[in-house]
């Protein structure tokens, strides 16, 4: 399999959940978990890439490695704090006791101090206690951690991000099985100027398409308690996207987030050339109207228009490679992107949007997905990134479709039923 042109992959090994992602000094940076050793997971280290624009990343050495005594570097965040960055993150002691410890980089990134009394939180009672996501509240004038705890999202305070204090727990989710993971915590304006809360959480297993997925619950936070005010939704109904959290300190109040473009159930069986995993294109978020309330919605961050090249109208073309697809859709349709040896499906029928990949993962996979969309995008807009290895699809309601392909792009993409807009990627 072809490097995916504009979906952030590593350099070698293998690499699953974002982490650390932060805004810090004109950089994007995205740590994530990382094992330098081989393509494999095992001996879990922080990767560390970073962006100008979000399409470009440059590779840097890795950020933090297991300690000794304290075991292997589980996910976490990062954030400027003290006029440098700040990560708080889980370690793991054979996989077994997780504590969450704290390191300082003065140099935006590249090299980290351990903070001397590591670990700043423990709780000897929890088994599955990880993934801290942290945010200053300035209503209230203090840190918040978030921690996924078993089946809970439990809150934190702290004045100084290393004395740490229990606010509360936010259990009421879902009745999903497996562990809930890589929490993220964060406020987004409605369309009416209203302010809501979100609430990201991962399950490894019960997705939308088997195997793994990322849900929310939009809400009010006081900073102590988050109040949920409505249903869990999940954020993509594709089988590929898990760990979804967004940047600390984004310019402007952005919400960008990036996930894994993996799944637990299949992700250690992908193909590979000395690297395994890739991140998803980076999205932007907002909170868009729906049918019984507010939806999170997920738009390619506009920076990647900066890869479009040669591109066209019409319903038959052959991009050479990566591409961007936008449709105008008004009632069924059907496109097919060609792979090596088959071809790709997205369909809709106005109120379900498909994507049939059996041509290009094993039989024992996934092959087809599926996303309600409702009524007041039945008729509209759809964006379609295709890279290397992927597809996405993003609707204007909110319904988002991810998934990795196993064969390489070939010939020619078709469209009937609708408008449709190319640009090559690259």
């Amino acid at each position: 399999m072809r490097r995916p042109v504009f979906h952030l992959t590593p350099p070698a090994g293998w690499m699953n959940d974002p982490n650390g992602l932060v805004w810090h000094a004109g950089r994007w940076h995205a740590f994530y978990q990382h094992n330098p050793g081989g393509p494999g997971w095992a001996d879990m280290h922080w990767g560390h890439a970073s962006s100008l624009d979000l399409c470009h990343w440059d590779h840097h050495p890795v950020a933090l490695a297991p300690d000794p005594a304290l075991g292997m570097v589980f996910s976490g965040s990062a954030a400027q704090a003290e006029g440098r960055l700040a990560a708080l993150f889980t370690h793991c002691v054979l996989q077994q006791h997780q504590v969450q410890s704290l390191a300082w980089s003065d140099d935006g990134g590249l090299t980290w101090r351990p903070e001397p009394g590591n670990p700043v939180l423990v709780e000897p009672d929890l088994p599955d206690f990880r993934d801290p996501k942290i945010a200053w509240h300035p209503p209230t004038g203090a840190w918040v951690m978030a921690v996924a705890a078993g089946q809970s999202i439990r809150l934190y305070r702290s004045p100084d991000l290393r004395q740490w204090t229990f606010a509360s727990a936010f259990a009421d989710g879902s009745d999903l099985p497996g562990a809930w993971e890589c929490p993220d915590l964060f406020a987004l304006p409605a369309p009416d100027g209203s302010r809501w809360w979100v609430m990201l959480v991962s399950v490894d297993q019960g997705g939308p398409s088997g195997g793994s997925g990322t849900w929310y619950r939009l809400g009010q936070f006081d900073g102590f308690t988050f109040d949920p005010l409505g249903p869990a939704r999940w954020l993509s109904h594709g089988p590929d996207h898990y760990a979804g959290v967004t940047f600390s300190d984004a310019p402007g109040g952005r919400r960008v987030l990036l996930a894994w473009l993996r799944n637990w159930r299949e992700a250690r069986d992908l193909p590979h050339a000395g690297w395994r995993g890739a991140m998803t294109a980076p999205a932007e978020l907002s909170l868009v109207p729906g049918e019984g309330g507010l939806r999170l919605r997920q738009t390619p961050v506009a920076e990647l228009q900066a890869l479009r090249g040669v591109g066209g109208a019409g319903d038959r073309f052959e991009p050479g490679g990566p591409f961007e697809l936008h449709l105008t859709v008004g009632g069924p349709f059907r496109v097919e992107i060609g792979v090596v040896g088959g071809a790709v499906t997205l369909t809709g029928d106005g109120q379900t949007l498909r994507l049939d990949r059996s041509s290009a993962v094993p039989a024992r996979h996934a092959a087809t997905m599926a996303v309600p969309v409702e009524a007041p995008c039945a008729a509209g807009d759809l964006v379609v990134l295709v890279d290397h290895g992927s597809v996405e699809v993003f609707d204007a309601g909110g319904a988002h479709l991810a998934a990795s392909l196993w064969r390489d792009l070939a010939g020619l993409v078709t469209v009937q039923g609708a408008t449709a807009r190319w640009w090559a990627l690259g």
